[in-house]
């Protein structure tokens, strides 16, 4: 907290206090304490971190199912079929990333 004060009083250097504050959040720290100095942290910033809440996105159905069938087709090596799945799931705006754990849908980009 001191060297974040520091910072805020050296002529508001908001650029080096939100680096402590990166350093905080990547910290060993507890929860907890993260929470807590992060707090004091947004007396000055003012950024409303104490009403955050993570964005929950819920994938319908019908693209999950799709996503499944394509797994299933990758596994087989059913190029063509997995192909035709991605496409199937980007018209209905979502993008599947492979991944090495397994894959990952998430709301298409537009392009």
């Amino acid at each position: 907290m001191s060297r974040f004060q520091t910072e805020i009083n050296q002529d508001l250097n908001l650029p080096k206090a939100l680096v402590i504050l990166w350093e905080v959040l990547k910290s060993d720290l507890n929860d907890a304490d993260k929470k807590a100095t992060l707090d004091q942290f947004d007396l000055v910033l003012g950024l409303g971190l104490a009403d955050w809440k993570p964005t929950v996105l819920t994938i319908p159905a019908e693209v999950t199912a799709l996503a499944e069938q394509r797994q299933i087709a990758r596994s087989t090596k059913n190029w063509a079929e997995a192909d035709r799945l991605r496409a199937a799931i980007h018209r209905l705006g979502y993008e599947v990333e492979d991944k090495a754990d397994g894959m990952q849908i998430k709301p298409g980009t537009g392009s």
